[in-house]
């Protein structure tokens, strides 16, 4: 899992103050006499707190299974062996680079009242690591529904605000459909079609789940229109896997139809688009590929199609899924993975 957790600079100089007056308390609290070694020991030894404190929050606690018990238990000896060792490996080189001798003073007993000074300072820090990373946890939490809540706010009122404008204009094309069906099937059909397309629009919301053969079936109607609309059109459609059983957000596919439609060559049935949806144990896999236009047929892109599909993806799905695009010379395709 991925640590998705930031710390502002807002809270980067809060936490440099917290640090600065716990040397000081450090320094105070401490028994031996306030000499030149204590100072630099202290302020060493605060920096291992620190190090410690934020390896603890933004590499070892995002990974941390407690279902695990013995691999967690590992990742805490080796952490508190690095902290144990930098303390160490700090009161060494200061002795030996300023030749004071006060680490060679220390008796056995003092040396366990450090040793054990140490620990406890280190299960303490760790309490704090935990207690802060579950609270930005909570607060990233908190902020990601909120902001979820204002999308989805906002793509409801869309629909609600369409749907009456949906209504008239689907009855009108089914009456369109009943005038035009003697006269040009091809114009009923079409007019069918767009009605279908139109209903299964307001008849959706936008939070919804729904099957891949659902999904599918819109992709479906959408290229036989297009078709209808442009008889040079040549399109495929292959699929593997369970359709019915398997759920996704709605309208992620169609993004990528749209795009090889707008900029792909698919005026031949040797370079038609290709649609593969294939359903995997652990995963839901997506890709459209075509031939790309060439010189001053090629169309120029905004990229905000796909840009507006990876937010979608990031808002349904975070970090359980994949999006790859591989632009070649004459071909391009984008796929999407999404992860059970």
């Amino acid at each position: 899992m991925k640590n998705t957790l930031k710390i502002d600079s807002e809270e980067r100089k809060t936490h440099l103050l917290v640090w600065v007056l716990l040397s000081v308390l450090l320094i105070f609290l401490d028994e031996d006499p306030i000499t030149p070694f204590n100072l630099y020991c202290s302020a060493f030894v605060m920096i291992n707190y620190a190090l410690n404190f934020y390896l603890l929050f933004f590499f070892v606690l995002p990974h941390y299974n407690f279902r695990k018990y013995f691999k967690s238990f590992l990742i805490c000896i080796f952490v508190l062996f690095l902290f144990l060792s930098g303390d160490i490996f700090i009161f060494t080189v200061i002795d030996n680079y300023f030749s004071w001798g006060d680490i060679l003073a220390y008796s056995e007993s003092g040396f366990m009242r450090w040793l054990i000074n140490d620990v406890f300072l280190f299960v303490i820090m760790t309490i704090c690591a935990i207690a802060y990373y579950q609270y930005k946890l909570q607060k990233h939490q908190i902020e990601k529904e909120s902001e979820m809540k204002k999308f989805l706010i906002k793509k409801n009122i869309s629909f609600y605000e369409s749907q009456f404008n949906s209504h008239i204009i689907n009855n009108f094309l089914n009456y369109c459909y009943a005038m035009l069906i003697d006269t040009s099937e091809k114009t009923a059909k079409m007019m069918e079609l767009y009605s279908a397309i139109l209903k299964d629009g307001y008849e959706l919301k936008y939070s919804d789940r729904i099957t891949l053969e659902k999904e599918l079936n819109y992709i479906e109607k959408f290229l036989q229109l297009k078709r209808l609309l442009d008889e040079s059109l040549f399109y495929e459609i292959h699929t593997t896997g369970n359709l019915k059983s398997n759920f996704i957000a709605p309208r992620l596919f169609i993004t990528l139809v749209e795009n090889a439609i707008k900029h792909g060559i698919c005026n031949t049935p040797e370079k038609p688009i290709v649609v593969t949806i294939d359903v995997q144990n652990d995963m839901i896999c997506c890709k459209v590929s075509n031939f790309k236009r060439i010189g001053k047929r090629a169309v120029n892109s905004t990229g905000v199609g796909l840009k507006n599909l990876k937010q979608q993806l990031l808002l349904f799905y975070e970090t359980n899924f994949n999006f790859k695009i591989i632009d070649s010379k004459d071909n391009f395709s984008a796929t999407i993975e999404i992860l059970k």
